[in-house]
């Protein structure tokens, strides 16, 4: 059951990619927005946002962008958007560092492709009580060569990362972060890919903490996984 507490932190949905693994299916509508029995992708997130107890959240929007308000308008299964436009394309580092400066405080930030429960209670428990500059949400995952891994010490804090590889069992990036706006220093380029140049670069450099939820998880990324995500949703099994 959802944790009915309401946060006030801040949510950001990172959902201004291309897509274009997925465009043969969803044509000139952005990802985070393709149909899915009637409804977009980002009803389905919001949905479940909503029921952890987040009441608002900005849109980190680029291509496409004019169709989020459109689809979606301002509110969206209960919870009230705000968006963030890019006037050009910046990447995932840009774009969350845009909106750290817009926010000025910590905040939570997911994939808009995406659809993952994370413990968020638990993220915001360790970012306070550990004073992490930032949380990552991970998931297990069995039997896969899809994803990179993230390795955690005893104590939960990130060590650093390896290639995708097959692997009989790893955690991976979820997609899922509390962060502190202190990580995007002064020397970052306007656009920049928030894995590869805060997450990856030097892993020691900031305290950055892992927090597992084994809960469902699918990236609509690929045809495939869309088209799993589709059955979930018809088998009841994502409402």
């Amino acid at each position: 059951m959802a944790d009915q507490r309401i946060f006030d932190t801040p949510l950001v949905i990172l959902a201004g990619g291309l897509g274009t693994r997925l465009r043969e299916l969803s044509g000139d509508v952005p990802k985070p927005l393709v149909a899915i029995h009637g409804r977009p992708f980002l009803h389905y997130l919001l949905s479940m946002l909503y029921h952890q107890g987040f009441r608002e959240a900005w849109v980190s929007i680029g291509y496409g962008a004019d169709q989020f308000s459109e689809i979606l308008g301002n509110n969206c299964a209960g919870v009230r958007l705000m968006y963030l436009q890019e006037q050009q394309p910046l990447g995932t580092g840009g774009a969350l560092m845009q909106a750290a400066r817009i926010l000025g405080r910590p905040f939570f930030a997911i994939n808009g492709d995406t659809y993952h429960i994370p413990d968020f209670h638990q993220m915001q428990k360790v970012f306070e009580q550990q004073d992490a500059d930032l949380v990552m949400g991970l998931k297990r995952m069995n039997h896969f060569d899809r994803y990179g891994t993230v390795i955690l010490n005893d104590h939960q804090r990130v060590l650093g990362f390896q290639e995708k590889q097959a692997l009989s069992e790893g955690l991976i990036n979820a997609g899922n972060y509390l962060i502190s706006p202190a990580v995007f220093d002064k020397d970052l380029p306007e656009k920049f890919s928030f894995e590869k140049d805060i997450l990856e670069r030097d892993p020691a450099r900031l305290k950055i903490m892992g927090v597992v939820a084994d809960s469902y998880f699918m990236d609509i990324g690929i045809p495939s996984d869309y088209f799993r995500f589709c059955e979930d949703v018809g088998s009841g099994k994502i409402i």
